[in-house]
């Protein structure tokens, strides 16, 4: 038998952690101004966070794109505690229903807007909708979709430049 050098895995084992560190900072509520941001980017992290929950973990969570994703602007901790409270929602829609890897999450995209759509029958909390409004957005119902709505970072400029005509 081989003995086992412990230390020789601990670096990698440091490494796991401050990623997961790094994770869970992108959680803390911060007094930043919105920034521009990949939403596909922020949905990632957002996956990878709930990679940790304890119930969950094993439930797979797939994300269908229609139309090419597309800069959108927010607080980097709001957008990513809607997505995470999205990603929470569909897991448990999936485990609900008995369904092995779930239905997908839909992010739809057009000129305006990026919708994030869950199949889920739950009512939305009050602190996901708080959250949804803080990173930007809003929370609408299709007929079995929850839908998180968030305008285009292109849209929000259009709209700025518009109101300072209206100023001028």
């Amino acid at each position: 038998d081989e003995a086992v050098n412990p230390l020789a895995e601990l670096p990698i084992e440091i490494a796991q952690l401050q990623g997961l560190t790094g994770l869970f900072a992108l959680l803390a509520e911060r007094r930043t101004d919105a920034e521009a941001l990949e939403l596909s980017a922020a949905l990632a992290d957002a996956m990878r966070l709930h990679e940790h929950h304890l119930r969950l973990r094993t439930e797979r969570c797939e994300v269908r794109y229609e139309g090419t994703p597309v800069p959108v602007r927010a607080p980097r901790w709001a957008l990513v505690r809607t997505l995470v409270m999205l990603v929470h929602a569909a897991k448990r829609s999936a485990e609900g229903a008995g369904e092995r890897g779930g239905r997908p999450m839909i992010v739809r995209t057009d000129d305006t807007m990026v919708s994030v759509c869950v199949s889920t029958g739950a009512s939305p909390s009050r602190d996901l909708l708080d959250i949804g409004q803080r990173a930007g957005g809003e929370f609408t119902r299709e007929d079995e979709l929850l839908v998180f709505r968030l305008p285009t970072l292109a849209e929000l400029r259009r709209r700025e430049r518009e109101a300072r005509g209206k100023r001028a």
